[in-house]
């Protein structure tokens, strides 16, 4: 085992790290010092890491201490989740290739589940501790995902859970059982558990698909907002979102009442074979990075069937659509419409893109998009199987801040704003019927401005306004019906 000093890679609590040699092969060198407090933690990772031998865990190569220091030769690996993020400018900043979400999930979970199958708790789950080994393959790089830094890992019974004498780790990826024991002051008889452990994969994983961002907040309230089960930015993975349901189980506050980390796994298969999506899904339903287009125009080359369809039949244009937020969407449209994917084919229910667009993509800029695809082609009439156009969804599902401008774009490009669905309902009964957004007055005032009916089918819009909306402009915006329709109040 050979190291420089010089070749620094990183710090942690207890050690420092070095890249090194071992048998002719690049590792990572762990160097602790071998005095006070980290004399158990050396102990406790030393016996774990002979423990585990898994691909989503960083193995351990070798041992061997001297009088002053324990040295740790570890598989190399080319960076960490915690620099995945940095700002582009950040010399720190990890650029290499990362697996897609559903299969860095995969990776966290299988490995997670593994170390608890061999009865053990990491008790240090964070960004900085999950690691990015990169691999030459056949097929290219690949990148795999590894937990790492077990120094605060301990054993647990068949119970999964174990004696406590002082909290360890870092407070903002705790679970909220832990700051109970926290501010309990009892210092003896505390139990542990290794749910607390999937609490905490939960926040990574939220981190992952917020970009870097804590699900709870920013630095200041994260735990105030863990501790009263306020996940503040939640709203910002879609309700759609093939995550959003196993993040909600992963994140109860109940530790007992919170999924296991083996189910966590079992769920995450079942996702990926209940959606169906190739790799270009994928990279189109998650990505919002500034290497989007890259990821694309890479599966594109790599052969895959840009028009291949999903379980739902869904093209990767429609996950596009419906979950990516991304400033470079209106690229990334384009681009792929001009490879050859169809814009104008439908889902199973009968959605083209621009239905899909306007329903579900919670993008503060609609505009664009919106434009973008007529520009392209798309059928801007197109009705879904429940006759619905791109007007009746956008009214009833979006709240965009661009929600007015959007009504006014699609009239603009020639929707038929009288159209009705089978049901008998215009664009202005699903608006007044579903949408609570704080544009509402100003968006009925665009409709009836353009004399669409109020009456259709036996449905009265101001009835089915009433029935939804609660605010206090609620009188206001009758007022508005009854000057424009005089007698039907």
């Amino acid at each position: 085992m050979q190291y420089d000093k010089k070749d620094f890679i990183g710090r942690g609590a207890f050690g420092s790290v070095f890249l090194g040699t071992f048998k002719g092969k690049k590792v990572a060198i762990k160097r602790i010092e071998l005095v006070g407090e980290p004399v158990p933690v050396v102990d406790n990772e030393l016996e774990a890491l002979q423990q585990l031998d898994h691909p989503n865990v960083v193995k351990l190569l070798h041992c061997e201490s001297d009088d002053t220091f324990k040295y740790f030769a570890l598989e190399f690996c080319d960076g960490s989740l915690d620099k995945l993020f940095l700002k582009s400018y950040d010399q720190m900043k990890y650029k290499g290739p990362t697996p897609l979400p559903i299969e860095m999930f995969l990776h966290l979970a299988s490995g997670l589940a593994y170390i608890h199958s061999r009865g053990l708790t990491h008790r240090d789950i964070k960004p900085e501790n999950i690691l990015i080994s990169v691999k030459m393959t056949e097929q290219g790089e690949q990148a795999t995902m590894k937990w790492g830094d077990f120094g605060l890992c301990r054993p647990v019974n068949e119970r999964g859970t174990y004696t406590m004498s002082r909290i360890r780790g870092t407070r903002f990826w705790f679970a909220p059982e832990l700051y109970e024991i926290l501010e309990s002051n009892v210092k003896y008889g505390n139990r542990g558990t290794v749910n607390s452990d999937v609490f905490a994969e939960g926040l990574v994983f939220g981190y992952i698909l917020l970009n870097g961002n804590h699900l709870y907040g920013s630095d200041d309230e994260v735990m105030t907002n863990i501790k009263q089960n306020i996940p503040i930015n939640i709203h910002k993975i879609h309700n759609l979102h093939w995550a959003r349901s196993l993040l909600t189980k992963m994140l109860t506050t109940k530790p007992t009442e919170r999924i296991a980390s083996r189910a966590v796994v079992t769920e995450l298969q079942s996702i990926q074979t209940k959606l169906g999506w190739n790799a270009l899904h994928w990279v189109c339903a998650n990505n919002s990075n500034s290497n989007l287009m890259n990821e694309i125009e890479l599966s594109i080359k790599r052969g895959i069937d840009t028009n291949a369809k999903s379980n739902e039949g869904l093209s990767a244009l429609h996950v596009l659509c419906t979950y990516n937020s991304s400033p470079y969407l209106t690229d990334a449209i384009e681009f792929l419409i001009q490879s050859g994917m169809d814009g104008n084919a439908k889902d199973n229910n009968g959605f083209n893109v621009l239905h899909t667009l306007c329903a579900f993509n919670s993008s503060s800029n609609l505009i664009e998009p919106i434009e973008k695809l007529i520009q392209l082609g798309i059928d801007v009439s197109a009705k879904s199987d429940n006759g619905a156009n791109a007007l009746h969804v956008l009214c009833k599902e979006s709240s965009s801040k661009n929600l007015i401008e959007a009504i006014k774009l699609l009239i603009h490009l020639g929707i038929d704003i009288h159209a009705k669905d089978k049901n008998g309902w215009n664009a202005l009964h699903f608006l007044c019927e579903y949408n609570s957004s704080e544009n509402l007055f100003d968006a009925v005032k665009v409709l009836i401005e353009r004399g669409i009916e109020i009456n259709s089918n036996g449905y009265d819009a101001q009835v089915l306004l009433r029935k939804n909306y609660k605010s206090g402009n609620l009188e206001e915006i009758l007022k508005l019906f009854e000057k424009t329709y005089p007698g039907n109040g």
